[in-house]
């Protein structure tokens, strides 16, 4: 349990809180959300997150709350890294908390560290070299078992294929851009690139769709012909219980999915 307070000792309500664990998942060690331990404190800053196994923890806070200032007429906005316990900003240097069996632990506040918020910008362009119609920043959280996926700013992409994402809080995302299919002459495409921002404009990126790939196969039945109907082929990426990311869900939903012919092939298109 702690306070999650601004730079000035004020606590702040609405801050989502996570206890994370070094565990190695998706093939590399990584800091990982566990599973519910995440939480929103209150309106003087206070959290507690209750019925952790014992263990060792890092606690971070976040948040996308923005405020602007103005200094010699000049407006600047402004947001808050995400901060790991008792206010640092790289994991790597943050304090680990040692949890028992039934204890509690207690004074475990936060100070956030504020940034300013920054300019993304730089081309959208699909596999055919013509322009995205928007682009779009999106937050994705993913522990085990579970996954928080939150909406972020967009921007549209201009006629030369430029785009620019204003006042961007700090944080990591995926920056993403997608086309939905019209007619069979024209594949849905897509593109994504992981963002960090920290204080600083993000120029020059570069988005390039892609149509995904083709997986081909058979079916094999031990009973001879497989039925008329009820057999589909639907090729998904695992995410251990967790929903896919929002983009690529709808392209699953759709012509990811197969139907087998008599002989058991099937063709599933648009694989990202």
């Amino acid at each position: 349990a702690g306070r999650v307070t601004d730079e000035n000792g004020e606590g702040i309500e609405g801050v989502s809180v996570f206890a994370m664990r070094s565990l190695f998942y998706d093939g590399k060690r990584k800091l990982v959300p566990v599973a519910g331990l995440s939480l929103r404190t209150d309106d003087e800053g206070n959290y507690r997150i209750p019925r952790l196994a014992p263990g060792n923890y890092q606690v971070m806070a976040s948040t996308k709350d923005t405020w602007t200032v103005v200094q010699s007429g000049q407006e600047t906005v402004f947001g808050y890294l995400p901060t790991y316990y008792p206010g640092i900003a790289t994991p790597t240097e943050a304090r680990r908390v040692k949890v028992g069996l039934g204890e509690q632990v207690a004074a475990i506040d936060i100070s956030l560290i504020p940034g300013r918020a920054a300019k993304v910008s730089g081309t959208a362009l699909d596999s055919q070299g013509k322009p995205f119609t928007r682009v779009s920043l999106s937050e994705e959280i993913r522990g085990l078992d579970f996954a928080s996926f939150g909406g972020g700013p967009s921007a549209p992409v201009a006629a030369d294929g430029t785009f620019t994402i204003r006042d961007v809080p700090p944080g990591e995302y995926s920056l993403q851009a997608s086309t939905q299919s019209s007619s069979a002459d024209t594949p849905p495409e897509a593109a994504l690139q992981t963002v960090i921002v920290a204080g600083h404009d993000l120029e020059g990126l570069t988005l390039i769709g892609s149509s995904g790939g083709t997986v081909t196969g058979k079916i094999v039945s031990e009973d001879g012909p497989l039925p008329a109907t009820g057999v589909a082929v639907t090729v998904g990426e695992m995410y251990r219980g967790q929903s896919p990311p929002l983009l690529l869900g709808a392209f699953r939903a759709g012509r990811d999915a197969g139907v087998p012919q008599a002989d058991g092939s099937f063709v599933a298109n648009n694989v990202f």
